[in-house]
């Protein structure tokens, strides 16, 4: 819990001091910043997830992963959305809270979604391979939830810098 609100309440007081004592075009401006990253970090998220799970039964990789990565990184996305709606009510654009919130609580959900299909998929294996008789297509399902997020992290990549 700490690793998430502790950026999460950073982000939200350094947006919301950052756009007081802006301008509209440099408020414009600058809220595109986050935007054109967020597409890389889902990228890189969805790489990092697949490969922890592909090696999660080796090493502590997908604990690793949801601690120090995913889930400080989804504490600052929300926080940045959350500090945005906070400036917009200080505004008094009533209508631009309600969408933030909602924007807010979808990037919140999204970023956090990967650890916790990671760590269903990684119970499920090890359940899986515990027994005397494991179910192979068990292992096979979470083998393919790791391929499958590896390679969507991959092409996304390519796409935004390769091609």
């Amino acid at each position: 819990m700490i690793s998430f609100f502790a950026p999460f309440g950073l982000l939200t007081l350094l947006t919301l001091f950052a756009h007081m004592g802006s301008s509209p075009s440099e408020h414009q401006r600058d809220e595109l910043l986050p935007l054109l990253n967020f597409e890389l970090f889902v990228y890189v998220l969805f790489l990092v997830t697949g490969l922890s799970i592909l090696f999660a039964f080796r090493s502590g990789l997908s604990s690793w992963f949801a601690s120090f990565f995913n889930i400080p990184a989804a504490g600052s996305l929300s926080g940045w959305g959350f500090g945005l709606t906070l400036a917009e009510l200080f505004r008094g654009e009533w209508m631009n809270v309600l969408t933030g919130l909602a924007i807010t609580a979808f990037v919140t959900g999204f970023c956090l979604s990967p650890v916790i299909l990671s760590r269903i998929s990684t119970q499920l294996a090890h359940e899986a391979l515990g027994k005397l008789f494991p179910k192979r297509h068990q292992v096979l399902a979470v083998y393919g939830i790791g391929v499958y997020f590896s390679v969507a992290g991959v092409v996304g990549l390519w796409r935004l810098y390769g091609g």
